[in-house]
């Protein structure tokens, strides 16, 4: 699977087209890319935050794999990072990130990265029986590392049926 970066002067010329990522063989369905600039400790890099099918995690992903377990799910959170400022330079291939809970990496989609309050969080769907439906977020340690246990949004049924109550009574408005 490859991904491209564009850079152009306008929204409808696609311009100058790079070649950031080729995971043929290694990854696929690779969903929804964001790309952020971190100004971090080597002074700024960008980083691509993804979910893909991981297709041999052990063997592509020794190191992470020494770590983490995979869970059911081959689709999980990636991540690669350019080698320089450059958006348009280099990149490598930084891997899965943990998303997860007791050492067990849990299948991911629609990634995306915020800060808030100098810290850096991923915030991402949830996928597969083992995790609640809805929104999971996570610390990261460095913007392309986490080891933090993921949190999720509360998702009480009593609560959502009493809001969606609430909403039934209210009059409805538009503007014309």
């Amino acid at each position: 699977m490859q991904n491209l970066c564009l850079k152009s002067r306008t929204l409808t010329d696609q311009g100058e087209k790079k070649l950031v990522m080729d995971m043929t063989g290694k990854q696929r369905r690779i969903f929804a890319p964001e790309m952020f600039f971190v100004d971090d400790k080597d002074g700024g890099h960008w980083y691509i935050y993804y979910c893909a099918d991981v297709l041999n995690y052990e063997k592509d992903y020794p190191e992470t794999a020494a770590q983490y377990r995979r869970g059911d799910e081959m689709h999980i959170a990636c991540c690669i990072r350019s080698k320089t400022d450059d958006p348009m330079g280099e990149y490598e291939d930084v891997g899965p990130l943990y998303c997860g809970e007791d050492g067990v990496i849990l299948g991911a989609n629609d990634i995306t990265m915020m800060e808030y309050d100098g810290s850096l969080f991923l915030v991402w769907g949830t996928l597969g029986a083992n995790q609640p439906a809805g929104p999971a977020i996570v610390e990261m340690d460095t913007p392309d590392s986490v080891t933090k246990r993921q949190g999720y949004a509360s998702h009480r049924r009593r609560r959502r049926t009493q809001s969606i109550e609430k909403c039934r009574r209210r009059p409805v408005y538009h503007h014309v």
